[in-house]
């Protein structure tokens, strides 16, 4: 489960990113290109091949293969991560800014079939340790778990068809969290109150290798208890090579989130690099490294 945490207001869940990268993370522009098939009537009688047809069983099938190789491997892995930091005013402008740097870890277990345990650390601390400000944004490795068979049957799915991403072709799922099941993928904490947070979203996954390479969530409805009124995620996803165990693994490069809650609002944009196997035992206490000043 994701978890977002707000120290005075609120407590929230987004995404998490890990690996040694050996080619740079994914460009910066993210435009989507539907794929167009608009009829010509004056080419109507010439033969053209018909894009494939959406096969949603499939594609779920092996974005979950994907991801249980996520589960198997990841929590071998630690990363560099950067946290930039802004709360906004009305018009979206940042009226307070500021950077943090940390050695990022995270331990994803399944010690039992439809649990998952998802532990991290920013510089040997857990918890909402070295976040700036009102707002944790925290458990950035789950959001992509919802594909994955523990957390399926939780959402309904549908197929937009084929689209490109950057220039890659890419299949287009839509998702919505179920109303008659529980939510568990994420959770906003207020002191000691936990609130579930249902989901919708879109996840661009490759039409090759069924990798996801970005996925976006709203919220499926507010939660008026805390006046959360908008929860927005969008989450890059690119190739990590770990050559010492013969792997490649599909990590989180950026996330990018979005908080409205009380008329409060917050951004906070996770960045990560320096991936590395990482090799603990669940329950080893993890070293405390220093944490890098980040000059504004």
């Amino acid at each position: 489960m994701r978890v977002l945490i707000a120290f005075l207001l609120f407590a929230f869940a987004p995404l998490l990113l890990l690996g040694r990268a050996q080619s740079p993370g994914l460009p910066e522009d993210s435009k989507i290109q539907q794929t167009s098939h608009q009829a010509d009537p004056a080419m109507a009688d010439i033969p053209r091949n018909e894009p494939p047809s959406c096969n949603l069983d499939k594609i779920i099938l092996r974005a979950n293969m994907r991801l249980q190789e996520f589960v198997e491997n990841v929590n071998r892995i630690t990363a560099t991560e950067v946290l930039v930091h802004e709360r906004l005013n009305r018009a979206g402008k940042s009226k307070e800014h500021e950077r943090r740097k940390f050695n990022y870890v995270v331990v994803i277990q399944e010690p039992q079939p439809g649990k998952l345990i998802l532990d991290e650390y920013r510089n040997g601390n857990g918890g909402k340790f070295g976040f700036p400000g009102d707002l944790a944004t925290m458990g950035m490795p789950a959001l992509a778990l919802i594909f994955h068979s523990d957390h399926r049957d939780e959402f309904d799915m549908t197929c937009e068809g084929l689209s490109t991403w950057r220039d890659r072709p890419v299949w287009e799922v839509h998702f919505r969290q179920r109303k008659d099941r529980p939510a568990r993928m994420s959770s906003l904490r207020v002191a000691n109150k936990s609130y579930p947070v249902r989901l919708m979203g879109t996840a661009w996954i490759d039409s090759e290798s069924f990798q996801i390479i970005h996925l976006e969530t709203d919220l499926l409805q507010t939660i008026p208890e805390v006046r959360l009124i908008t929860e927005h995620q969008a989450v890059d996803y690119g190739p990590v090579r770990f050559e010492a165990r013969d792997i490649s693994l599909w990590l989180p490069q950026k996330a990018d989130i979005l908080l409205d809650s009380g008329g409060k609002r917050f951004h906070h944009l996770h960045t990560f690099s320096n991936y590395q196997i990482f090799s603990v035992d669940y329950g080893q206490q993890i070293s405390d490294p220093k944490q890098d000043q980040i000059p504004n």
